[in-house]
Protein backbone atom coordinates (compact mmCIF):
# COMPACT_ATOMS: atom_id res chain seq x y z
CA UNK A 1 0.00 0.00 0.00
CA UNK A 2 1.09 3.41 -1.01
CA UNK A 3 0.66 6.28 1.47
CA UNK A 4 -0.92 9.52 0.30
CA UNK A 5 2.52 11.97 -0.16
CA UNK A 6 2.05 15.57 2.33
CA UNK A 7 3.15 18.58 0.48
CA UNK A 8 5.38 21.31 2.36
CA UNK A 9 2.53 23.64 3.10
CA UNK A 10 0.74 20.93 4.61
CA UNK A 11 3.51 19.08 6.72
CA UNK A 12 4.26 22.79 8.08
CA UNK A 13 0.86 23.80 8.80
CA UNK A 14 0.67 20.46 10.60
CA UNK A 15 3.99 21.15 12.28
CA UNK A 16 2.76 24.25 13.45
CA UNK A 17 -0.63 22.71 15.40
CA UNK A 18 1.31 20.61 16.91
CA UNK A 19 3.74 23.28 18.63
CA UNK A 20 0.59 24.37 20.21
CA UNK A 21 1.06 21.65 23.06
CA UNK A 22 3.95 22.54 23.92
CA UNK A 23 3.67 26.53 23.11
CA UNK A 24 4.17 27.99 26.50
CA UNK A 25 7.74 25.87 27.05
CA UNK A 26 8.90 26.76 23.51
CA UNK A 27 8.26 30.79 24.26
CA UNK A 28 10.04 30.36 27.36
CA UNK A 29 12.97 29.06 25.81
CA UNK A 30 13.33 31.50 23.27
CA UNK A 31 13.07 34.07 25.79
CA UNK A 32 15.99 31.93 27.98
CA UNK A 33 17.74 32.08 24.78
CA UNK A 34 17.75 36.02 24.08
CA UNK A 35 18.92 36.06 28.02
CA UNK A 36 21.51 34.14 27.00
CA UNK A 37 22.86 35.55 23.51
CA UNK A 38 22.44 38.82 25.21
CA UNK A 39 24.91 37.80 28.38
CA UNK A 40 26.92 36.22 25.55
CA UNK A 41 26.82 39.88 23.63
CA UNK A 42 28.50 41.13 26.99
CA UNK A 43 31.06 39.20 28.32
CA UNK A 44 34.12 40.10 25.58
CA UNK A 45 32.74 43.86 26.56
CA UNK A 46 33.48 43.57 29.59
CA UNK A 47 37.14 41.64 29.15
CA UNK A 48 37.58 44.49 26.51
CA UNK A 49 37.26 47.28 28.70
CA UNK A 50 39.20 45.28 31.39
CA UNK A 51 42.40 45.21 28.75
CA UNK A 52 41.96 48.82 27.00
CA UNK A 53 40.67 51.19 30.75
CA UNK A 54 42.05 49.15 33.73
CA UNK A 55 45.55 47.33 32.07
CA UNK A 56 48.14 49.65 31.09
CA UNK A 57 51.68 48.73 29.88
CA UNK A 58 54.21 49.06 32.84
CA UNK A 59 51.78 50.47 35.09
CA UNK A 60 49.36 46.81 35.80
CA UNK A 61 46.38 47.28 37.19
CA UNK A 62 45.36 50.51 37.15
CA UNK A 63 41.86 50.76 39.50
CA UNK A 64 42.32 47.54 41.65
CA UNK A 65 38.16 47.92 43.34
CA UNK A 66 36.90 48.60 39.74
CA UNK A 67 39.19 45.75 37.70
CA UNK A 68 38.09 43.08 41.04
CA UNK A 69 34.34 44.37 39.99
CA UNK A 70 34.52 43.74 36.20
CA UNK A 71 36.13 40.49 37.08
CA UNK A 72 33.19 39.54 39.53
CA UNK A 73 30.46 41.18 36.42
CA UNK A 74 32.59 38.91 34.00
CA UNK A 75 31.98 35.28 36.42
CA UNK A 76 28.50 36.51 37.01
CA UNK A 77 28.05 36.76 32.82
CA UNK A 78 29.56 33.89 33.00
CA UNK A 79 27.42 31.81 35.13
CA UNK A 80 23.99 33.41 34.11
CA UNK A 81 25.08 32.54 30.93
CA UNK A 82 25.97 28.85 31.75
CA UNK A 83 22.09 28.55 33.74
CA UNK A 84 20.39 30.12 30.51
CA UNK A 85 22.05 27.93 28.62
CA UNK A 86 21.20 24.91 30.39
CA UNK A 87 17.61 26.06 31.25
CA UNK A 88 16.44 27.15 27.92
CA UNK A 89 17.77 23.06 26.68
CA UNK A 90 15.97 21.98 29.51
CA UNK A 91 12.56 23.87 28.38
CA UNK A 92 12.93 22.54 24.36
CA UNK A 93 13.44 19.62 25.61
CA UNK A 94 10.29 19.53 27.56
CA UNK A 95 8.62 21.26 25.13
CA UNK A 96 9.71 18.32 22.08
CA UNK A 97 8.85 15.85 24.56
CA UNK A 98 5.48 17.37 25.19
CA UNK A 99 4.71 17.68 21.08
CA UNK A 100 6.20 14.29 20.55
CA UNK A 101 4.33 12.60 22.73
CA UNK A 102 1.34 13.52 21.23
CA UNK A 103 2.55 13.33 17.81
CA UNK A 104 3.02 9.55 18.58
CA UNK A 105 -0.37 8.75 20.57
CA UNK A 106 -2.07 10.45 17.45
CA UNK A 107 -0.06 8.20 15.36
CA UNK A 108 -1.04 5.05 16.76
CA UNK A 109 -4.75 6.00 17.69
CA UNK A 110 -4.76 6.49 13.81
CA UNK A 111 -2.89 3.08 13.05
CA UNK A 112 -5.37 1.35 15.24
CA UNK A 113 -8.91 2.63 13.08
CA UNK A 114 -6.89 1.24 9.58
CA UNK A 115 -8.81 -1.89 7.92
CA UNK A 116 -7.37 -4.84 7.97
CA UNK A 117 -6.93 -4.65 4.01
CA UNK A 118 -4.29 -2.18 4.80
CA UNK A 119 -1.73 -4.28 6.42
CA UNK A 120 -2.20 -6.90 3.46
CA UNK A 121 0.83 -5.00 1.45
CA UNK A 122 2.27 -3.04 4.37
CA UNK A 123 5.63 -4.68 5.82
CA UNK A 124 5.01 -4.15 10.02
CA UNK A 125 8.53 -3.32 9.84
CA UNK A 126 7.23 0.15 7.80
CA UNK A 127 4.82 0.82 10.59
CA UNK A 128 6.90 0.25 13.52
CA UNK A 129 9.43 2.52 11.91
CA UNK A 130 6.95 5.66 11.81
CA UNK A 131 5.49 5.46 15.42
CA UNK A 132 8.98 4.70 16.88
CA UNK A 133 11.89 5.99 14.49
CA UNK A 134 10.44 8.70 13.28
CA UNK A 135 8.68 9.97 16.07
CA UNK A 136 12.36 10.26 17.49
CA UNK A 137 13.91 12.17 14.79
CA UNK A 138 10.99 14.51 14.68
CA UNK A 139 11.53 15.38 18.65
CA UNK A 140 14.96 16.63 16.97
CA UNK A 141 13.38 19.46 15.25
CA UNK A 142 11.77 20.93 18.95
CA UNK A 143 14.52 19.86 20.67
CA UNK A 144 17.46 20.70 19.06
CA UNK A 145 17.34 21.62 15.46
CA UNK A 146 14.86 25.26 16.98
CA UNK A 147 17.04 25.71 20.17
CA UNK A 148 20.01 25.91 18.44
CA UNK A 149 18.80 27.22 15.49
CA UNK A 150 17.07 30.20 17.45
CA UNK A 151 20.34 30.33 19.39
CA UNK A 152 22.58 30.62 16.23
CA UNK A 153 20.71 33.20 14.63
CA UNK A 154 20.46 35.40 17.64
CA UNK A 155 24.14 35.05 18.05
CA UNK A 156 24.89 36.40 14.64
CA UNK A 157 22.27 39.17 14.94
CA UNK A 158 23.61 40.28 18.16
CA UNK A 159 26.78 39.94 16.84
CA UNK A 160 26.22 42.48 13.78
CA UNK A 161 24.45 44.92 16.18
CA UNK A 162 27.23 45.19 18.56
CA UNK A 163 29.98 45.32 15.46
CA UNK A 164 27.36 48.51 14.26
CA UNK A 165 27.98 50.28 17.46
CA UNK A 166 31.47 49.69 17.56
CA UNK A 167 32.78 50.25 14.23
CA UNK A 168 29.78 50.79 11.30
CA UNK A 169 33.17 49.73 8.53
CA UNK A 170 33.69 46.68 10.36
CA UNK A 171 30.33 45.70 10.44
CA UNK A 172 30.08 46.15 6.31
CA UNK A 173 33.08 44.07 6.13
CA UNK A 174 31.66 41.28 7.82
CA UNK A 175 28.58 41.07 5.70
CA UNK A 176 31.03 40.06 2.40
CA UNK A 177 31.48 36.25 3.66
CA UNK A 178 27.90 35.71 3.52
CA UNK A 179 27.15 34.52 -0.17
CA UNK A 180 29.88 32.16 0.48
CA UNK A 181 28.18 31.02 3.09
CA UNK A 182 24.47 31.07 2.17
CA UNK A 183 26.22 28.90 -0.69
CA UNK A 184 27.94 26.13 1.40
CA UNK A 185 24.34 25.80 3.31
CA UNK A 186 22.32 25.74 0.15
CA UNK A 187 24.88 23.19 -1.47
CA UNK A 188 24.90 21.27 1.89
CA UNK A 189 20.99 21.08 2.36
CA UNK A 190 20.16 20.10 -1.59
CA UNK A 191 23.19 17.22 -1.18
CA UNK A 192 22.68 15.99 2.33
CA UNK A 193 18.74 15.44 1.50
CA UNK A 194 19.25 12.65 -0.78
CA UNK A 195 21.30 11.30 1.54
CA UNK A 196 19.61 11.31 4.08
CA UNK A 197 16.30 10.03 2.52
CA UNK A 198 18.37 6.86 1.13
CA UNK A 199 19.32 6.30 4.80
CA UNK A 200 15.80 6.47 6.15
CA UNK A 201 14.36 4.22 3.31
CA UNK A 202 17.78 1.98 3.89
CA UNK A 203 16.72 1.62 7.41
CA UNK A 204 12.80 0.98 6.88
CA UNK A 205 14.29 -1.94 4.91
CA UNK A 206 16.46 -3.46 7.53
CA UNK A 207 13.61 -2.75 10.01
CA UNK A 208 11.01 -4.56 8.17
CA UNK A 209 13.51 -7.59 7.42
CA UNK A 210 14.83 -7.81 10.72
CA UNK A 211 10.65 -8.15 12.11
CA UNK A 212 10.15 -10.70 9.56
CA UNK A 213 13.17 -12.47 10.18
CA UNK A 214 12.44 -13.22 13.91
CA UNK A 215 8.92 -13.38 13.74
CA UNK A 216 9.19 -16.54 11.16
CA UNK A 217 12.91 -17.71 12.90
CA UNK A 218 11.42 -21.22 13.09
CA UNK A 219 10.46 -21.57 9.51
CA UNK A 220 13.97 -20.36 8.52
CA UNK A 221 16.06 -22.43 10.81
CA UNK A 222 13.83 -25.30 9.81
CA UNK A 223 14.54 -24.76 6.36
CA UNK A 224 18.26 -23.81 6.26
CA UNK A 225 17.63 -20.41 5.44
CA UNK A 226 20.20 -18.77 7.66
CA UNK A 227 22.49 -17.28 4.87
CA UNK A 228 20.34 -16.61 2.54
CA UNK A 229 18.24 -14.36 5.05
CA UNK A 230 21.86 -12.80 6.10
CA UNK A 231 23.24 -12.44 2.66
CA UNK A 232 19.71 -10.34 1.65
CA UNK A 233 20.38 -8.38 5.37
CA UNK A 234 23.75 -7.34 4.59
CA UNK A 235 23.28 -6.41 1.02
CA UNK A 236 20.81 -3.86 2.66
CA UNK A 237 22.82 -3.19 5.40
CA UNK A 238 25.74 -2.06 2.78
CA UNK A 239 23.86 -0.25 1.04
CA UNK A 240 23.02 1.64 4.54
CA UNK A 241 26.49 2.25 5.34
CA UNK A 242 27.39 3.03 2.10
CA UNK A 243 24.89 5.98 1.66
CA UNK A 244 25.67 7.46 5.64
CA UNK A 245 29.64 7.13 4.63
CA UNK A 246 28.88 9.75 1.98
CA UNK A 247 26.69 11.61 4.20
CA UNK A 248 29.41 11.82 6.43
CA UNK A 249 31.82 12.88 3.98
CA UNK A 250 29.58 15.38 3.18
CA UNK A 251 29.19 16.68 6.23
CA UNK A 252 32.82 16.33 7.44
CA UNK A 253 33.77 18.44 4.56
CA UNK A 254 30.78 21.30 4.60
CA UNK A 255 29.99 20.98 8.33
CA UNK A 256 34.13 21.24 9.34
CA UNK A 257 36.71 21.16 6.96
CA UNK A 258 35.27 24.57 5.09
CA UNK A 259 33.99 26.37 7.58
CA UNK A 260 37.43 25.77 9.41
CA UNK A 261 39.37 26.90 6.67
CA UNK A 262 37.09 29.85 6.16
CA UNK A 263 37.89 30.76 9.99
CA UNK A 264 41.35 30.69 9.90
CA UNK A 265 41.24 32.99 6.85
CA UNK A 266 38.80 35.54 8.12
CA UNK A 267 41.23 35.75 11.27
CA UNK A 268 44.61 36.08 9.44
CA UNK A 269 42.53 38.89 7.71
CA UNK A 270 41.51 40.42 11.13
CA UNK A 271 45.15 40.37 12.52
CA UNK A 272 46.88 41.15 9.30
CA UNK A 273 44.37 44.61 8.88
CA UNK A 274 44.99 45.37 12.61
CA UNK A 275 48.59 44.65 12.71
CA UNK A 276 49.10 46.71 9.56
CA UNK A 277 47.26 49.66 11.18
CA UNK A 278 49.57 49.04 14.47
CA UNK A 279 52.48 49.45 12.50
CA UNK A 280 52.03 51.81 10.78
CA UNK A 281 49.86 54.09 12.83
CA UNK A 282 47.50 54.55 10.40
CA UNK A 283 44.83 53.52 12.35
CA UNK A 284 45.74 52.10 15.48
CA UNK A 285 43.70 49.19 17.50
CA UNK A 286 43.24 48.49 20.93
CA UNK A 287 44.03 45.05 22.81
CA UNK A 288 40.54 44.80 23.55
CA UNK A 289 38.87 46.08 20.71
CA UNK A 290 41.25 43.56 19.01
CA UNK A 291 39.60 40.92 21.52
CA UNK A 292 36.37 41.45 20.90
CA UNK A 293 36.49 41.61 17.16
CA UNK A 294 38.35 37.76 17.34
CA UNK A 295 35.86 36.78 19.85
CA UNK A 296 32.96 37.93 17.62
CA UNK A 297 34.35 35.97 14.91
CA UNK A 298 34.68 32.73 16.60
CA UNK A 299 31.17 33.40 17.80
CA UNK A 300 29.86 33.55 14.12
CA UNK A 301 31.97 30.65 12.75
CA UNK A 302 30.86 28.61 15.63
CA UNK A 303 27.19 29.68 14.45
CA UNK A 304 27.17 29.04 11.35
CA UNK A 305 28.88 25.32 12.07
CA UNK A 306 26.22 25.04 14.15
CA UNK A 307 23.45 25.91 11.38
CA UNK A 308 25.33 23.68 9.35
CA UNK A 309 25.34 20.88 11.39
CA UNK A 310 21.35 21.21 11.96
CA UNK A 311 20.44 21.37 8.51
CA UNK A 312 20.98 17.60 8.37
CA UNK A 313 18.84 17.52 11.24
CA UNK A 314 16.31 19.45 10.30
CA UNK A 315 15.79 17.72 6.74
CA UNK A 316 15.65 14.49 9.35
CA UNK A 317 13.09 15.83 10.99
CA UNK A 318 11.34 16.85 8.18
CA UNK A 319 11.78 13.16 6.52
CA UNK A 320 10.22 11.99 9.71
CA UNK A 321 7.15 14.61 9.91
CA UNK A 322 6.57 13.74 6.33
CA UNK A 323 6.21 10.11 7.02
CA UNK A 324 3.72 10.35 9.96
CA UNK A 325 1.83 13.31 8.60
CA UNK A 326 1.50 10.15 5.54
CA UNK A 327 -0.02 8.01 8.02
CA UNK A 328 -2.31 10.48 9.67
CA UNK A 329 -3.49 11.59 6.33
CA UNK A 330 -4.56 7.92 5.37
CA UNK A 331 -8.46 7.83 5.14
CA UNK A 332 -9.84 5.81 7.30
CA UNK A 333 -13.77 4.62 7.87
CA UNK A 334 -15.62 6.93 10.40
CA UNK A 335 -15.70 5.08 13.55
CA UNK A 336 -17.76 7.70 15.45
CA UNK A 337 -21.47 6.03 16.66
CA UNK A 338 -24.41 5.96 14.07
CA UNK A 339 -26.91 3.40 14.10
CA UNK A 340 -26.92 0.80 16.88
CA UNK A 341 -27.68 -2.77 15.94
CA UNK A 342 -30.28 -4.95 18.56
CA UNK A 343 -31.02 -8.00 16.94
CA UNK A 344 -28.28 -10.68 16.41
CA UNK A 345 -29.88 -12.58 13.03
CA UNK A 346 -26.86 -11.94 10.20
CA UNK A 347 -28.09 -11.85 6.41
CA UNK A 348 -26.07 -12.09 3.33
CA UNK A 349 -27.51 -11.38 0.40
CA UNK A 350 -25.65 -11.85 -2.95
CA UNK A 351 -22.56 -11.45 -2.03
CA UNK A 352 -19.23 -10.66 -4.31
CA UNK A 353 -15.91 -10.34 -3.00
CA UNK A 354 -12.03 -10.15 -4.48
CA UNK A 355 -8.69 -9.59 -2.11
CA UNK A 356 -7.07 -8.87 -5.39
CA UNK A 357 -9.11 -7.07 -8.65
CA UNK A 358 -10.72 -10.05 -10.81
CA UNK A 359 -9.81 -12.49 -8.72
CA UNK A 360 -12.85 -13.46 -6.89
CA UNK A 361 -13.04 -15.41 -3.66
CA UNK A 362 -17.01 -14.96 -3.00
CA UNK A 363 -19.71 -15.43 -5.82
CA UNK A 364 -23.18 -14.46 -5.30
CA UNK A 365 -22.94 -15.82 -1.96
CA UNK A 366 -26.70 -15.70 -0.01
CA UNK A 367 -27.35 -16.90 3.56
CA UNK A 368 -29.54 -16.01 6.32
CA UNK A 369 -29.42 -17.56 10.26
CA UNK A 370 -31.70 -16.49 12.85
CA UNK A 371 -30.86 -15.13 16.36
CA UNK A 372 -29.89 -18.05 19.09
CA UNK A 373 -28.80 -20.15 15.60
CA UNK A 374 -25.74 -21.86 14.98
CA UNK A 375 -24.64 -21.90 11.26
CA UNK A 376 -21.57 -23.82 10.05
CA UNK A 377 -19.68 -23.42 6.81
CA UNK A 378 -17.44 -26.42 5.85
CA UNK A 379 -15.47 -26.46 2.23
CA UNK A 380 -11.55 -26.93 0.97
CA UNK A 381 -9.27 -24.75 2.06
CA UNK A 382 -9.54 -21.48 -0.54
CA UNK A 383 -13.26 -21.99 -0.81
CA UNK A 384 -13.62 -18.69 0.89
CA UNK A 385 -14.89 -19.52 4.64
CA UNK A 386 -12.62 -17.08 6.25
CA UNK A 387 -13.99 -14.49 3.66
CA UNK A 388 -17.08 -14.93 5.13
CA UNK A 389 -15.99 -13.78 8.53
CA UNK A 390 -13.59 -10.76 7.15
CA UNK A 391 -16.90 -9.34 5.33
CA UNK A 392 -18.84 -9.79 8.82
CA UNK A 393 -16.66 -8.04 10.52
CA UNK A 394 -15.89 -5.60 8.65
CA UNK A 395 -11.95 -6.20 8.28
CA UNK A 396 -13.01 -6.20 4.41
CA UNK A 397 -16.18 -4.32 2.49
CA UNK A 398 -18.19 -6.61 -0.20
CA UNK A 399 -17.51 -5.42 -3.73
CA UNK A 400 -21.40 -6.20 -4.45
CA UNK A 401 -24.20 -7.10 -2.07
CA UNK A 402 -25.28 -5.90 1.21
CA UNK A 403 -24.87 -7.43 4.62
CA UNK A 404 -27.45 -7.51 7.14
CA UNK A 405 -27.78 -7.99 11.19
CA UNK A 406 -30.99 -7.12 12.94
CA UNK A 407 -32.00 -5.99 9.86
CA UNK A 408 -29.52 -2.94 9.99
CA UNK A 409 -27.08 -3.06 6.35
CA UNK A 410 -23.74 -2.83 8.46
CA UNK A 411 -22.19 -0.15 5.94
CA UNK A 412 -24.80 2.03 7.73
CA UNK A 413 -23.22 1.07 11.71
CA UNK A 414 -19.64 2.08 12.66
CA UNK A 415 -17.34 -0.74 12.72
CA UNK A 416 -16.38 -0.30 16.43
CA UNK A 417 -20.43 0.00 17.25
CA UNK A 418 -20.59 -3.66 14.95
CA UNK A 419 -17.74 -5.22 16.49
CA UNK A 420 -19.21 -4.60 20.45
CA UNK A 421 -21.84 -7.53 19.23
CA UNK A 422 -19.38 -10.00 18.45
CA UNK A 423 -16.69 -12.41 19.52
CA UNK A 424 -14.22 -14.13 17.73
CA UNK A 425 -11.70 -17.05 18.25
CA UNK A 426 -9.43 -17.57 15.12
CA UNK A 427 -7.61 -20.75 14.46
CA UNK A 428 -4.49 -19.06 15.22
CA UNK A 429 -5.17 -17.69 18.74
CA UNK A 430 -3.20 -14.33 19.47
CA UNK A 431 -2.14 -13.79 23.36
CA UNK A 432 -0.69 -10.06 24.28
CA UNK A 433 2.21 -9.91 26.95
CA UNK A 434 0.73 -9.65 29.85
CA UNK A 435 -0.77 -12.28 32.70
CA UNK A 436 -4.15 -14.57 31.78
CA UNK A 437 -6.07 -12.07 33.50
CA UNK A 438 -5.70 -9.25 30.91
CA UNK A 439 -5.60 -11.94 28.13
CA UNK A 440 -9.04 -12.91 28.67
CA UNK A 441 -10.45 -9.57 29.91
CA UNK A 442 -8.37 -7.48 27.51
CA UNK A 443 -8.06 -4.68 30.12
CA UNK A 444 -12.10 -3.74 29.63
CA UNK A 445 -13.06 -2.17 32.90
CA UNK A 446 -16.65 -4.57 32.82
CA UNK A 447 -15.15 -7.74 33.09
CA UNK A 448 -14.39 -8.44 36.72
CA UNK A 449 -10.93 -11.39 37.72
CA UNK A 450 -14.37 -13.48 38.52
CA UNK A 451 -15.89 -13.59 34.99
CA UNK A 452 -12.29 -14.13 33.67
CA UNK A 453 -12.28 -16.94 35.83
CA UNK A 454 -15.85 -18.17 35.30
CA UNK A 455 -15.31 -17.95 31.85
CA UNK A 456 -11.78 -19.98 32.03
CA UNK A 457 -13.02 -22.57 34.24
CA UNK A 458 -16.43 -23.13 31.71
CA UNK A 459 -14.44 -23.20 28.30
CA UNK A 460 -12.04 -26.27 30.12
CA UNK A 461 -9.25 -23.82 30.97
CA UNK A 462 -9.91 -24.25 34.80
CA UNK A 463 -6.16 -26.45 35.24
CA UNK A 464 -4.28 -23.11 33.83
CA UNK A 465 -5.74 -21.56 37.28
CA UNK A 466 -3.04 -24.20 39.22
CA UNK A 467 -0.08 -22.52 37.45
CA UNK A 468 1.58 -20.33 39.89
CA UNK A 469 0.03 -16.67 40.47
CA UNK A 470 -3.54 -18.45 38.98
CA UNK A 471 -4.80 -15.41 36.99
CA UNK A 472 -1.86 -13.83 37.18
CA UNK A 473 0.31 -15.88 35.82
CA UNK A 474 2.67 -14.42 33.31
CA UNK A 475 1.57 -14.47 29.37
CA UNK A 476 4.82 -13.99 27.36
CA UNK A 477 4.58 -12.46 23.76
CA UNK A 478 2.52 -14.35 21.44
CA UNK A 479 1.85 -16.73 24.51
CA UNK A 480 4.82 -19.34 23.79
CA UNK A 481 5.01 -20.29 27.36
CA UNK A 482 2.01 -22.29 26.29
CA UNK A 483 0.62 -24.51 24.36
CA UNK A 484 -1.42 -24.58 20.96
CA UNK A 485 -4.47 -26.02 22.91
CA UNK A 486 -4.20 -23.99 26.12
CA UNK A 487 -3.57 -21.08 24.14
CA UNK A 488 -7.17 -21.59 22.26
CA UNK A 489 -8.54 -22.52 25.49
CA UNK A 490 -7.39 -18.80 26.67
CA UNK A 491 -9.37 -17.52 23.30
CA UNK A 492 -12.42 -19.25 23.75
CA UNK A 493 -12.48 -17.65 27.77
CA UNK A 494 -11.82 -14.26 26.10
CA UNK A 495 -15.10 -14.42 23.64
CA UNK A 496 -16.95 -16.20 26.50
CA UNK A 497 -16.21 -13.41 29.10
CA UNK A 498 -17.20 -10.40 26.68
CA UNK A 499 -20.57 -11.79 25.94
CA UNK A 500 -21.04 -11.35 22.11
CA UNK A 501 -24.89 -11.50 20.97
CA UNK A 502 -22.50 -13.03 17.55
CA UNK A 503 -20.01 -15.68 18.12
CA UNK A 504 -17.70 -16.48 14.73
CA UNK A 505 -15.14 -19.59 15.19
CA UNK A 506 -12.54 -19.52 12.54
CA UNK A 507 -11.18 -23.17 12.23
CA UNK A 508 -10.97 -22.76 16.75
CA UNK A 509 -10.40 -26.96 17.16
CA UNK A 510 -8.09 -27.56 13.74
CA UNK A 511 -4.93 -26.98 15.79
CA UNK A 512 -5.73 -28.65 18.92
CA UNK A 513 -5.44 -32.80 20.15
CA UNK A 514 -8.21 -34.97 20.45
CA UNK A 515 -9.01 -34.49 24.52
CA UNK A 516 -8.77 -30.58 24.02
CA UNK A 517 -11.38 -30.36 21.26
CA UNK A 518 -13.34 -32.95 23.43
CA UNK A 519 -13.23 -30.24 26.09
CA UNK A 520 -13.81 -27.08 23.90
CA UNK A 521 -16.91 -28.88 22.15
CA UNK A 522 -18.30 -29.15 25.52
CA UNK A 523 -17.61 -25.56 25.74
CA UNK A 524 -18.89 -24.39 22.65
CA UNK A 525 -22.36 -25.78 22.75
CA UNK A 526 -22.22 -23.78 26.29
CA UNK A 527 -21.04 -20.45 24.08
CA UNK A 528 -23.72 -20.90 21.44
CA UNK A 529 -26.57 -21.28 23.87
CA UNK A 530 -28.49 -17.73 23.67
CA UNK A 531 -26.70 -16.11 20.79
CA UNK A 532 -25.95 -16.22 17.33
CA UNK A 533 -22.81 -18.42 15.93
CA UNK A 534 -21.01 -18.92 12.66
CA UNK A 535 -18.34 -21.53 12.81
CA UNK A 536 -15.84 -21.94 10.11
CA UNK A 537 -15.10 -25.88 10.73
CA UNK A 538 -11.85 -28.03 9.50
CA UNK A 539 -13.41 -31.08 11.47
CA UNK A 540 -16.71 -31.57 10.54
CA UNK A 541 -17.45 -34.27 13.15
CA UNK A 542 -17.75 -30.47 15.76
CA UNK A 543 -20.54 -29.68 13.64
CA UNK A 544 -22.51 -31.68 13.05
CA UNK A 545 -25.39 -30.39 16.06
CA UNK A 546 -25.05 -26.96 13.73
CA UNK A 547 -28.76 -25.79 13.11
CA UNK A 548 -27.78 -25.35 9.12
CA UNK A 549 -24.67 -26.27 7.34
CA UNK A 550 -23.22 -24.56 4.58
CA UNK A 551 -20.93 -26.25 1.98
CA UNK A 552 -18.39 -23.78 -0.02
CA UNK A 553 -16.88 -24.42 -3.17
CA UNK A 554 -14.31 -22.13 -5.31
CA UNK A 555 -16.66 -19.11 -3.83
CA UNK A 556 -19.94 -20.20 -4.46
CA UNK A 557 -22.62 -22.35 -1.98
CA UNK A 558 -22.96 -26.09 -3.13
CA UNK A 559 -24.69 -27.04 -0.90
CA UNK A 560 -26.60 -26.55 2.54
CA UNK A 561 -28.60 -27.77 4.95
CA UNK A 562 -28.87 -30.08 8.41
CA UNK A 563 -26.17 -33.10 8.64
CA UNK A 564 -28.08 -35.85 8.24
CA UNK A 565 -29.80 -34.22 5.02
CA UNK A 566 -26.80 -33.29 3.54
CA UNK A 567 -25.27 -37.29 3.93
CA UNK A 568 -28.08 -38.23 2.51
CA UNK A 569 -27.20 -36.29 -0.74
CA UNK A 570 -24.22 -38.43 -1.09
CA UNK A 571 -22.86 -34.62 -2.46
CA UNK A 572 -19.44 -32.46 -1.44
CA UNK A 573 -20.23 -32.78 2.14
CA UNK A 574 -20.73 -36.26 2.11
CA UNK A 575 -17.72 -37.02 0.81
CA UNK A 576 -15.72 -34.65 2.80
CA UNK A 577 -17.11 -36.41 5.99
CA UNK A 578 -16.31 -39.55 4.88
CA UNK A 579 -12.69 -38.70 4.21
CA UNK A 580 -11.99 -37.26 7.41
CA UNK A 581 -14.00 -40.83 8.80
CA UNK A 582 -11.84 -42.75 7.26
CA UNK A 583 -8.61 -40.90 8.07
CA UNK A 584 -9.34 -40.84 11.76
CA UNK A 585 -10.37 -44.40 11.65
Amino acid sequence: MQFRTVNKRERNRKIARYVFYGKKLLLLGLFLSFLRVGLEMLAPKVIGDILDKLLKEGIGIVNGPIFFKMLGLYLLISIGNSYFQYAGNVAFSKAAGQITDRVRRDAFSHLQKFPISYFDNLPVGTVVSRITNDSKNLQILFEMVLWQVTVALLSVAGVYIALLRINPTLALWGILPWPVFLLLMWDYKKRSAVLRKNIRDRLSDINAQTHESVTGMKILQAFGMEKRVREDFDRKNKEWLKNNTRFNKLMGWSSFNIIFLLRQLITIALLFYFGYGVITKAYPVSAGLLYILVNYSGLIFNQIQNLMQNIGNLETALTAADHIFELLNQPVPLMEEKEKIFGADVEFSHIHFAYVENEPVLKDVSFRVEAGKTLAFVGATGSGKSSVMNLLFRFYDPDEGNICIGGKDIQTVSPRELRKNMGIVLQEPYLFTGNLYSNISLNHPKISREQAKEALIAVGGGHLLDRDKGLDAEVTEKGETYSAGERQLISFARALAHNPKILVLDEATSNVDSETEQKISEAVKVLEKNRTALIIAHRLSTIRHADHIIVLDKGRIVEQGKHEELMKKHGEYYRLYQFQSRNAA
